[in-house]
């Protein structure tokens, strides 16, 4: 849903789904992904940098992981 709030240009709606969503399951990379380009659109730089370094950290914790 967040992102086709976003796509309409609703961002603080898409924000408010993405926020559900990472609350639902904290390790969802394209969440953060996503909830940065909404702070973007947004003209928060900051907090899009914030989402996107999540991000970035949850998809190297998965690659670093050892195999079970």
């Amino acid at each position: 849903r967040g992102s086709a709030k976003s796509d309409l240009g609703d961002n603080h709606d898409a924000l408010e789904d993405y926020n559900q969503a990472i609350a639902l399951n904290p390790k969802n990379t394209i969440a953060y992904i996503n909830r940065g380009l909404s702070w973007q659109r947004l003209s928060n730089q900051m907090q899009a940098n914030v989402d996107w370094q999540n991000a970035l950290k949850l998809l190297t914790d998965k690659l670093l992981q050892k195999p079970k």
